[in-house]
């Protein structure tokens, strides 16, 4: 579930796990820049982020039930994993990015008391698109509907519709290796964790059959080089 928005092309980038307290890396795996503070790289981004995360940690929990991840999104803007094998773990420009709703943000405003939230001016609810304005953004029940295709991969239990927390596995076609994890989860933000890849084995019987003779011949030559120089200094 992504809002097209061709005017602006962002940087997108793997985000870095286990740098926050929030964990951002349970709702998606990409992120883009620069977001709606002006940050340019994750680390402004995260230390912008810490200043909430006292709203999501207390005694009493947060003030609002999908607070962390309004929180994430809001200062990670969530985008799809690279579809090409040349972009993979790298950074690539898209004009995909995954929001929440306006309403969802209006929720999280008025549960928590905007006054908590030192970054009204800069990311405001009315910046956020209506359900009943676009059917891309997310709230609260999300599902995603693209799941990724793993070249010479197979899909072992495919189905039409994938919430928050369903998982999808991948097999592996005949002479090809799996590397990665098997199992991709839905995320909040509505896309799929990063799928693995199934890479050709090597063939060893051809490889063998290569290797082999050179090391016969090798041997060989130690073996006569050394009757060689015996019949020749032991008379």
């Amino acid at each position: 579930m992504v809002i097209n928005d061709a005017s602006n092309m962002s940087r997108c980038e793997p985000l870095v796990k286990g740098t926050t307290s929030l964990k951002c890396e349970r709702f998606f795996d990409y992120v883009s820049f620069p977001n709606e503070f002006g940050h340019i790289y994750q680390a402004e981004a995260r230390l912008t982020l810490e200043l909430f995360a006292a709203l999501v940690k207390t005694n009493s929990g947060p003030c609002y039930k999908h607070l962390d991840y309004f929180l994430c999104q809001a200062v990670f803007r969530p985008c799809p994993p690279p579809e090409s094998p040349v972009e993979e773990r790298g950074t690539y420009m898209t004009d995909h990015l995954a929001v929440v709703c306006q309403e969802m943000c209006n929720e999280a405003f008025k549960a928590c008391n905007a006054s908590q939230f030192p970054f009204t001016q800069h990311a405001n609810c009315i910046g956020y698109a209506s359900r009943n304005e676009s059917d891309t953004c997310v709230y609260k029940n999300v599902t995603c509907d693209k799941v990724p295709n793993v070249t010479n991969g197979q899909l072992l239990d495919e189905k039409d519709t994938y919430y928050v927390g369903d998982s999808v596995n991948y097999t592996c076609d005949k002479n090809n290796r799996l590397e990665g994890n098997p199992k991709i989860t839905c995320k909040y933000s509505g896309m799929f964790s990063y799928p693995p890849k199934c890479v050709a084995h090597r063939n060893i019987k051809s490889h063998g059959a290569s290797i082999y003779p050179l090391l016969y011949n090798i041997v060989l030559g130690i073996i006569l080089s050394g009757c060689i120089f015996y019949f020749l200094f032991s008379f």
